[in-house]
Formats: C-alpha cells, sequence, structure tokens
C-alpha cells in the first residue's frame, strides 16, 4: 500500500505518475475535463443570447426591482409604498456603448397581495452627461383577480 507500491506498480512503465491517481497519459484529459466545466459554468452563469438579448439569471435582485419599481411608478403614478415588486424575467442587450436595453418581466403586489403582472422595456443610458437617465419605452399590465 502508498506510494511506494504505486510507484512499483508504473515501473516497468514509460508513464510518469502524478500523485495518487493521475498519470502523465489521462493528465490531458483531465485537463480537458476541468476546461469544458469551467466553459459550461461561464457560459450558464447569464444564459443564451438570442437576437442580441442576454438573458439574466436570477433576476429578483435589487438592480432589476428598481427597474421595474420606476417603469411602474412612472407609468400608473400611484403612491408606492404599500407597493412591492419581483422581477420573474429580465434580459438586457447592449445597443451601442451609449445606450443598454432592459426587458423586464414583475408581479406587482398591494400589501402582499398579488395585485398586477407587467412587462416593461427600459432604455438605460451609459454615457457621461446622460448616465443613469432611464426612459420607459414600453410598458403593459394586466389585473389579477
Amino acid at each position: 500500500h502508498g506510494p511506494a507500491a504505486t510507484t512499483e506498480l508504473f515501473r516497468g512503465s514509460d508513464r510518469k505518475y502524478f500523485g495518487c491517481c493521475f498519470t502523465k497519459g489521462n493528465m490531458a484529459v483531465v485537463k480537458a475535463s476541468v476546461l469544458i466545466m469551467a466553459l459550461l459554468v461561464s457560459f450558464f452563469e447569464e444564459s443564451v443570447q438570442v437576437r442580441g438579448w442576454t438573458e439574466v439569471r436570477g433576476p429578483n435582485d435589487p438592480f432589476y426591482r428598481g427597474l421595474a419599481e420606476f417603469a411602474y411608478l412612472h407609468q400608473r403614478e400611484e403612491e408606492g409604498a404599500s407597493l412591492s415588486y419581483m422581477v420573474t424575467q429580465a434580459r438586457w442587450k447592449k445597443q451601442n456603448r451609449a445606450v443598454i436595453y432592459y426587458n423586464i418581466g414583475f408581479i406587482v403586489f398591494l400589501e402582499q397581495a398579488l395585485y398586477e403582472k407587467c412587462l416593461a422595456l427600459i432604455r438605460v443610458h451609459t454615457i457621461f452627461e446622460h448616465a443613469g437617465r432611464r426612459t420607459l419605452n414600453k410598458f403593459w399590465c394586466r389585473r389579477v383577480a
């Protein structure tokens, strides 16, 4: 048992032994597998792009909830104190260096009760003098009974 026994096993072979269980011959396979796994993880961090849109995984974070609140209060002009938002879908597309579009689907809760389901397309400027300026391009909601 142990390293001496393992070294003895490969003594007659021209393969060099690495650690407890990898030979020089199968290290290439291990490295390729690790590389493929790393690529898959980075690929699924943000899902595939369709027509330039990148799907956001786990969209219900403060940034997207802020966009939902902006869109809803801009369109509905209601008092937002008892409203809360849950973003169920979000995707973004960079049109050029100056503008990013966000397409979000969200649910509006009124005092923790389901109130409306909404879709919004928001344009956010990224260039210096207009940085952070948001424009609501499209908005649609329907009440939930």
